[in-house]
């Protein structure tokens, strides 16, 4: 391997390993996933988004039942998207999953480099699967008890 070669090498490492601190919201800012407490697939990455938060600095709450407050935020609560709340600013959509994906321990928040996917093409691939999950991961009659313990969401 040539020297620029090298050079490169390691300037794409040094970037990748950065880059998830980069979506980061300011210390002592919480984050809340809100999010739809029937969908199957939901429930599933919530579950993944706990079990790899060893320090538990993300909350969870599903959307049903905080109505009002996705409201007050200017969030969208009708189940189309999962919302991140952080601070005062809110996410949905594929922008939501990368910033959540980077709060994660390694290798995890590497994933989060699909930001620099233009939010057009990664927000067209997220309302697709968004469209179908009902029917290709099931949804539940009720919303989910988690399957293990989860930090609480005091709003």
């Amino acid at each position: 391997m040539s020297f620029l070669g090298v050079c490169f090498l390691i300037g794409f490492i040094s970037f990748l390993h950065m880059f998830p601190k980069s979506l980061h919201p300011p210390e002592n800012t919480d984050s809340i996933i809100f999010f739809d407490g029937v969908c199957n697939l939901c429930d599933g990455f919530v579950q993944f988004v706990a079990s790899h938060d060893p320090a538990q600095t993300i909350k969870l709450s599903t959307i049903q039942g905080h109505e009002d407050f996705l409201d007050s935020v200017g969030a969208p609560s009708d189940l189309s998207t999962f919302v991140l709340v952080q601070g005062g600013n809110v996410y949905i959509y594929s922008t939501a999953s990368l910033r959540v994906l980077s709060l994660l321990e390694w290798p995890w928040n590497y994933l989060s480099i699909f930001y620099l996917v233009p939010s057009i093409v990664r927000d067209s691939v997220y309302k697709l699967v968004g469209q179908y999950r009902y029917d290709i991961f099931g949804k539940s009659d009720q919303c989910h008890k988690p399957s293990i313990d989860l930090p609480p969401c005091t709003l």
